[in-house]
């Protein structure tokens, strides 16, 4: 217990009730047959995306929920690794090449780490046909004082504080993370694995991440970003509480139809 990060063993996991154990949509009427994974963020649990997963099952659509990297702490290539054995079970049990990413926080980072494998590999065992980042730290956490203090000495604060994926996470802001470079080859401009449908949801009062980076601009040249305070008429959301918003929640329902 005392290895833990201090914050899991202050902070209890998301509040929102457990997503249901049945990934089948609850009318049983299976609308769209490319399955729907969820990934949180640092620090958090699977109950963070309760409410999306049973609106998405009313919808027909089959969501998967995974724990990772003890609540999101864990060092980031552990965590990508843990994910992608996940997904291989999913794609496994129905039947399935292709998934959709739905992603917050550290999760929209390692939906993008995951997706730089899948780019650089000839013969990928699975793609991603869209990808939801909602206030994503694909370019890692900002660098304000605090975060630059955690990451001193390599990082020790921020992993007594909350994990090597915090430490992970500055790192990648400050350019000393090693991120893949961008695959041309030929032979995987036409792939799959290499154009997904990449949606960044992002806030101009979320100051917490940095959504996007000049290494992922490299990889998806067309991803698209769609601004919350547009999509709810002036409203803001704060970072912790994205997942569980009921019109952030609508937003995504309609950028997974």
């Amino acid at each position: 217990m005392r290895n833990r990060p201090l914050l899991t063993r202050i902070f209890p996991p998301t509040a929102a009730h457990p997503s249901s154990p049945n990934p089948s949509p609850a009318s049983g009427d299976l609308r769209d047959p490319v399955p729907v994974i969820a990934l949180h963020g640092t620090l958090d649990s699977p109950g963070a995306w309760a409410p999306l997963a049973d609106g998405l099952r009313s919808r027909g659509r089959r969501v998967y929920v995974p724990a990772y990297g003890d609540r999101g702490t864990a060092a980031l290539v552990d965590s990508a690794a843990e994910v992608e054995s996940y997904i291989n079970g999913v794609c496994t049990e129905t039947n399935s090449d292709t998934v959709d990413i739905v992603a917050h926080s550290q999760g929209g980072l390692l939906a993008f780490l995951l997706f730089t494998r899948l780019a650089n590999h000839e013969c990928e065992r699975f793609s991603f046909r869209r990808v939801i980042s909602v206030s994503g730290s694909v370019g890692g956490v900002n660098l304000t004082e605090i975060s630059r203090i955690l990451g001193w000495w390599n990082g020790a604060p921020a992993r007594w504080l909350m994990g090597q994926a915090l430490a992970d996470q500055i790192a990648v802001a400050a350019g000393q993370y090693e991120l893949p470079a961008a695959n041309t080859a030929p032979h995987l401009r036409g792939r799959k694995a290499a154009t997904p449908d990449w949606i960044n949801v992002i806030s101009h009062h979320d100051n917490l991440v940095i959504p996007w980076s000049d290494t992922a601009q490299s990889f998806l040249p067309d991803s698209q970003t769609v601004l919350l305070e547009t999509e709810l008429e002036g409203r803001s959301v704060a970072h912790w509480k994205q997942q569980t918003d009921s019109e952030v929640i609508d937003l995504i329902t309609r950028l997974l139809a």
